[in-house]
């Protein structure tokens, strides 16, 4: 099945579907040094995740609030 669906893709230029996940991993790979989650950094994840949302909120237990409690624990670090 998935040989026919590459050779569909490729036939079609059909871009083939990426993966959160695939995305992830290939931007930990990238971090040059892995610091602590500050205010900061949470805001502008904050930002990029309501950007993403028609209705500007950010997703309950998302990677917003992930980052924003990650930064409560590291604030007094």
């Amino acid at each position: 099945m998935a040989e026919l669906e590459q050779k569909l893709n490729q036939q079609w230029h059909i871009m083939p579907i990426i993966k959160l996940s695939d995305v992830l991993a290939r931007a930990t790979s990238k971090f040059i040094d892995d610091k602590p989650v500050t205010r900061e950094a949470a805001e502008g994840v904050i930002g990029a995740e309501t950007r993403d949302r028609p209705d500007m909120t950010t997703h309950p237990g998302g990677v917003a609030a992930s980052a924003v409690a990650a930064a409560g624990v590291n604030k007094d670090v």
